[in-house]
C-alpha cells in the first residue's frame, strides 16, 4: 500500500516526471489503483498492465542507478572525504524507497555507507556463484548478471542448489550511520527496510585489477574451452591454475631470468608484447 501511495503523490506532485506507471492485471478494485490510473491517463503518461509474477520480477530486479556524487552534488567529495580508500575510486549517491536488489557482484571493491533508512544486506563468497543461479550475461538490467534466486522468498523446489547459497550467506542490517565493506567479487543482495533510504558507496579499483579484462578472457574461454572433452577440460584446468591462477607459485621461478619470457610477463612492456601476440592471434582465427 506504501508503494501505491507513493505512485500516487508523486503522479500529483509532478505528473510529466513520469515516463511510466506498471500495474498488474487481475480483479484488484483498490479505489488508490484507480486513482494511479485515471491520474495516469490524464497526465498522457503510458500505462502498462502486466502481469503480476512479471510486475513483482521487474520491481526486484530494475532499481535506478546511482549516480555520481561530484555531478549530483558537487563539493559532497570535498566535505566528504574517505581516507581510508586504498585507491581511486568514486562515490555515487543511491537515494530510493522500500526496494530490493537481486544479488550481484560489483566490478571494484565496495564501501557502503548508509546515510538514511536501514537496509539489509546478504552478502555471497564468490565460490556460491553456482548456486545463486545467475541470469544472462546480455541483456542485464544494470550492466552485471543478476541472480534469479531471491533469499526473501526461497524456491528450493526451483533452484535446490541455493540452499548452499544461503548456508554460507552473510547477513548485515545497516542503520544510519553505519558502514559495510564488500569484499571485490562478493555477491550481494540489497533490501531496503524503511520508504526513504540514502546509501553512499565508494568503490575503487585496486592496482593491476583489470575487470574488463578478466571478463574478456572467460569469454574467450567459453568460446575455446567448452567444446572440449572431459580430459582436456582436466587438462586445461590444471594449466590454469598453475599458469593463470599460480597456485603452486610463481611459474617460471624453476628458470633463469633470461628464459622466463612469459612465466614472469609482469613490466608494462612485457604485458603490452603479451597483448599484441594476442591480438594478432585473434585476428587471424577472426
Amino acid at each position: 500500500m506504501e508503494g501505491r501511495q507513493a505512485v500516487r503523490e508523486l503522479l500529483i506532485a509532478g505528473r510529466r516526471r513520469v515516463r511510466d506507471v506498471w500495474m498488474s492485471e487481475g480483479n484488484d478494485d483498490s479505489p488508490i489503483l484507480a486513482e494511479i490510473e485515471q491520474l495516469a491517463t490524464e497526465a498522457r503518461i503510458v500505462v502498462r498492465k502486466v502481469s503480476r509474477e512479471h510486475l513483482q520480477g521487474e520491481a526486484r530486479t530494475e532499481t535506478p542507478q546511482g549516480v555520481l556524487a561530484h555531478a549530483a552534488a558537487p563539493g559532497f567529495v570535498a566535505s566528504h572525504p574517505l581516507p581510508l580508500l586504498p585507491g581511486q575510486g568514486e562515490a555515487r549517491l543511491w537515494i530510493g524507497t522500500r526496494a530490493q536488489v537481486a544479488a550481484h557482484a560489483d566490478p571494484a571493491p565496495n564501501l557502503a555507507y548508509l546515510a538514511a533508512g536501514r537496509r539489509r544486506f546478504t552478502l555471497y563468497p564468490p565460490e556460491q556463484v553456482g548456486n545463486l543461479y545467475m541470469g544472462p550475461f546480455d541483456p542485464t538490467p544494470a550492466g552485471t548478471p543478476i541472480a534469479l534466486t531471491d533469499p526473501l522468498r526461497p524456491d528450493h523446489a526451483r533452484y535446490p542448489r541455493f540452499a548452499g547459497a544461503c548456508e554460507a550467506a552473510w547477513i548485515a542490517e545497516l542503520e544510519p550511520g553505519d558502514a559495510l565493506y564488500i569484499p571485490y567479487g562478493w555477491f550481494h543482495h540489497v533490501e531496503a527496510l524503511d520508504p526513504v533510504a540514502m546509501l553512499v558507496n565508494y568503490w575503487w579499483h585496486l592496482p593491476g585489477l583489470t575487470a574488463a579484462s578478466a571478463w574478456d578472457a572467460m569469454l574467450h574461454g567459453m568460446l575455446a574451452l567448452r567444446p572440449l572433452s572431459p580430459a582436456a577440460r582436466r587438462h586445461w584446468a590444471a594449466m590454469f591454475a598453475h599458469y593463470v591462477f599460480e597456485a603452486d607459485g610463481p611459474a617460471g621461478e624453476h628458470l633463469p631470468v633470461h628464459a622466463r619470457g612469459v612465466l614472469d610477463a609482469r613490466s608494462a612492456q612485457d604485458l603490452a608484447a603479451m597483448q599484441r601476440m594476442l591480438l594478432a592471434s585473434l585476428s587471424r582465427k577472426a
